[in-house]
């Protein structure tokens, strides 16, 4: 059964195409994956789909009406509400019976005897109402969702427009969720969610029977949800089988497979220019000849050969001729961000030592006696849930935070280059070429270069960088980072808001870093190219695992099977409980204490179930 079909779209903005010829056929219970170089219009196509922007041509045909659909894009704002409302607006009509029985209960403790019996009766009926619509239920529903999706109750009355990016996402999907779609758009999904939550939604959806169309850069979560992916060019759209590792096999296939025609074509017309030039040649020949010969037996012969050159000449142009009405043209790749970094003379042999380091917020330690030491040449990734320290462990190698015990201690000999997930180092103020020509003796001619390398070219290279999209503000960090002279790059979160083809040139470059690298990421393809140790901050003793990421899977994998469903269903627990504590803020010392020896309790419990687990 169709769900969605769109024919013919085309879409402009200030008069310039952003895309066209796209055509979408989306089934029933279809996972399907739109891919596409950042700037293309893949949320400009689901906001069309949606009916929230006006194409310029084209039809779009829904089985269901767009308020039937969910919608779970990259970022919304909303003031004067909280998380939990926030939620709680997917129904609102309950939300409004909530809020009014919250008032009325407030009333009530305050006013006289002779108030309270009307109030109690208003009261009444609004608590019947709620009731009588599952009210309960629906709240339990709520709390499950934000529990499942690492919201803990802490954060549930926070306003929503001081939520961090992360929390705003989860905030949309438990939200979409409960509305149990008929249809579900996601732009982004997986942006600032960590591994665990990313796990959560990819099983979520698979489990569901709702068509799911979306757009995203995260190849593996692609391929673990995608039955079927489109890639938007300017041009139009292209359907391929499956998800992206699928869609990048048919992909090169095409590739190969129109390179070989092109060069069959090419020397097929070569083969045909040299024919009929050669052809030519007699019958020109074969005319002077026949002129000079007075003998008619022989002018006939040369008139014969001449006709017969003329014939085949004219036979092989009407071949070219149709040749070329048939061309294929020369396989055009798009433009790639180039990068290429430089080699490091740093010679020492360990480049960071972190001894018996303490650290923490608001009296609870996010690292108690931590110990590390990183090598020159090594490749560490480090993961763990949001809330673990990951940043926080960045920002203290760096020497923006101060351990509060311990030893933190870089070689002072060696040059480091960050990247900030929040892209804080940036100056909205600046232009990109101001930005760029504060890197010393460059001359503005080398500065557009280099920025043509990055993909920024002509009078775009004069954009205020408070202008830039995200991913537009990524490719000017990384032009810093191919100056920093880098022995030591630290990346944190390095592949967000970038397309996959930015995506893959970073990691190819990154492979040939001749330097260190520490990595933060939640991109699972990343992990795999990149690390050759894994530091996990989401296991209690915050272990370092000697090896590839995808010999981290198999191992994590191997000891996962071994646990049973009681035993997994007991660490979710007791991971959330966990959580809910480390996002609570003490008002006193007393209290503060008291966390700590929970979230402690809460460990030992986890390590038990492990040790149980692994030792069967």
């Amino acid at each position: 059964m169709l769900m969605l079909k769109a024919e013919g779209c085309k879409a402009t903005r200030n008069e310039k195409v952003i895309f066209e010829n796209v055509h979408l056929d989306i089934e029933e219970k279809q996972r399907v994956a739109i891919i596409g170089s950042n700037g293309v219009g893949k949320t400009t196509l689901l906001k069309a789909l949606f009916g929230k922007v006006q194409l310029e041509k084209g039809k779009i045909m829904r089985r269901y009406p767009a308020d039937a659909w969910g919608w779970v894009e990259q970022m919304e704002e909303l003031a004067d509400v909280t998380l939990y409302e926030y939620v709680s607006l997917v129904r609102p009509e309950l939300a409004t019976y909530q809020k009014k029985i919250d008032e009325l209960q407030k009333k009530m403790s305050i006013v006289t005897k002779e108030e309270l019996e009307g109030l109690m009766e208003e009261y009444t009926t609004f608590y019947e109402r709620f009731i009588a619509m599952d009210g309960f239920q629906f709240q339990t529903e709520i709390e499950k969702h934000l529990s499942q999706l690492q919201l803990p109750p802490a954060s549930w009355y926070m306003p929503y427009s001081q939520l961090s990016g992360g929390e705003k996402t989860r905030a949309q999907l438990a939200r979409t969720m409960l509305k149990n779609p008929k249809f579900l758009i996601l732009d982004e999904p997986t942006n600032h969610l960590d591994k665990d939550a990313i796990e959560w939604l990819t099983n979520w959806i698979k489990a569901s029977d709702t068509t799911v169309l979306f757009v995203s850069h995260d190849r593996h979560f692609i391929d673990q949800v995608a039955d079927v992916t489109y890639e938007l060019t300017a041009g139009g759209t292209k359907k391929y089988k499956g998800g992206y590792s699928a869609y990048k096999k048919q992909k090169d296939h095409e590739i190969l497979t129109h390179q070989k025609l092109y060069t069959k074509q090419e020397q097929k017309k070569k083969e045909l220019l040299e024919s009929i030039n050669r052809y030519k040649q007699w019958f020109q020949q074969a005319q002077k000849s026949s002129g000079k010969d007075d003998s008619a037996a022989q002018k006939n012969n040369f008139s014969s050969r001449a006709t017969k050159s003329a014939s085949r000449f004219k036979a092989l142009e009407k071949a070219l001729d149709r040749l070329e009405k048939n061309k294929i043209e020369k396989y055009k790749e798009a433009d790639r961000v180039k990068l290429d970094f430089h080699e490091t003379d740093f010679g020492a042999s360990r480049l960071l030592q972190i001894r018996q380091m303490t650290f923490g917020y608001d009296g609870i330690p996010i690292f108690k006696d931590f110990n590390l030491d990183v090598k020159r040449s090594e490749r560490l990734a480090v993961i763990g849930p949001n809330g673990s320290g990951k940043t926080t462990l960045l920002q203290l190698i760096l020497g923006r935070k101060q351990p509060e015990e311990g030893m933190v201690q870089l070689h002072p000999r060696c040059k480091v280059g960050y990247f900030s997930q929040e892209l804080s180092d940036l100056d909205g103020s600046d232009t990109i070429l101001d930005h760029i020509m504060k890197i010393p003796n460059l001359t503005q001619t080398e500065a557009r270069t280099i920025l043509g390398c990055f993909l920024f070219k002509r009078d775009n290279v004069l954009k205020r960088i408070s202008h830039l999209s995200m991913g537009e503000k990524c490719r000017v960090a990384f032009v810093k980072l191919y100056f920093s002279g880098a022995d030591l790059l630290i990346l944190d979160e390095p592949n967000n808001y970038l397309d996959i083809e930015t995506r893959e040139t970073i990691e190819e470059a990154l492979q040939e870093f001749p330097g260190t690298i520490i990595a933060v990421s939640h991109d699972k393809y990343f992990l795999r190219k990149i690390a050759d140790r894994i530091l996990d901050l989401g296991s209690t003793s915050k272990r370092v695992f000697e090896g590839s990421y995808s010999d981290y899977e198999r191992e994590k994998q191997n000891k996962e099977s071994k646990l049973t469903v009681e035993m997994q269903n007991e660490l979710f627990y007791l991971e959330i409980k966990r959580q809910n504590y480390l996002s609570d803020s003490p008002v006193n010392e007393e209290e503060q204490e008291e966390i700590s020896a929970k979230i402690y309790e809460i460990n030992q419990k986890i390590d038990k179930i492990k040790k149980q687990a692994y030792r069967n």
